[in-house]
């Protein structure tokens, strides 16, 4: 299977599950949650494997290993004051997507990550 499909594949899939599991209590909760859970690796990796690709992420880029530069950097271009969870979910899928076509990607412990995934796995590091 192709990357691209898979990428696709688990957007769509992952939504349904991601809004199924937030329970938090603010919509700013939910961004949190959001943005500190990359879906496509939260499907084939614990939450351990995820921190620690957080880590050695923020460790060869110590100018992002603070939680507001990373969340401003995964929400910038969205606009969150009007959306809900869903809408900031679409939205990183679609930065994924781009990152992936635009060779914007890190490679950590062999993975191929976009910068956007990296940076999720770097917040929930940081949470």
């Amino acid at each position: 299977m192709k990357r691209r499909h898979f990428v696709k594949i688990n957007l769509l899939g992952s939504t349904s599950l991601l809004l199924f599991g937030i329970g938090c209590t603010s919509e700013n909760d939910h961004i949190d949650y959001v943005l500190t859970t990359p879906t496509n690796l939260s499907k084939i990796l614990n939450n351990k494997s995820i921190e620690d690709i957080g880590k050695k992420y923020l460790k060869n880029n110590p100018s992002e290993n603070n939680y507001a530069v990373l969340k401003k950097k995964l929400l910038k271009n969205i606009d969150v004051l009007d959306h809900d969870s869903n809408f900031i979910i679409k939205s990183l899928g679609k930065k994924i997507k781009l990152d992936y076509e635009n060779e914007n990607i890190c490679v950590v412990d062999g993975w191929i990550l976009s910068e956007t995934e990296v940076r999720q796995c770097a917040l929930n590091h940081l949470k």
